[in-house]
């Protein structure tokens, strides 16, 4: 096999391509790209716990915890103790929070289309399926 038909080198490029496409779409809100996906995943829940958040975005508790202060920082966010355990955090969008998450709702759909505007509707149900059976 030669080494640019390595999945994992594919993977590689097309992440970096694709990633680099998302940063342009981010850049004008100053948002990183797993702070926009906790502002997401904030959009559809309130009162999400730190670790729920970590165990939905597969992210470690130290690189959350960065994620969290900036997006406090920026008064996107409110941070409470949790009703249940007064350890741990219970996180919620902030007022201003929600309206940039308004306007940062069509972001997905966009970078989707970017990144499989070649493909026919079959190709892309596969190609996302695929995906997600190797990092689940």
């Amino acid at each position: 096999m030669q080494w640019n038909d390595c999945i994992v080198f594919i993977m590689a490029k097309s992440y970096q391509k694709l990633q680099g496409e998302f940063k342009k779409l981010l850049e004008p809100y100053g948002l990183t790209t797993l702070q926009f996906l906790t502002l997401a995943l904030l959009s559809t829940e309130q009162d999400v716990s730190a670790a729920d958040i970590c165990d939905r975005l597969l992210i470690d508790k130290s690189t959350l915890s960065g994620v969290l202060e900036r997006l406090d920082e920026k008064g996107l966010i409110v941070k409470r103790p949790d009703k249940n355990d007064r350890r741990a955090l219970s996180i919620s969008m902030s007022p201003s929070g929600s309206r940039v998450a308004d306007q940062l709702s069509q972001i997905p759909e966009t970078i989707n289309e970017i990144a499989m505007k070649s493909m026919a509707l079959e190709e892309r149900l596969l190609l996302k399926r695929l995906l997600k059976d190797i990092c689940v």
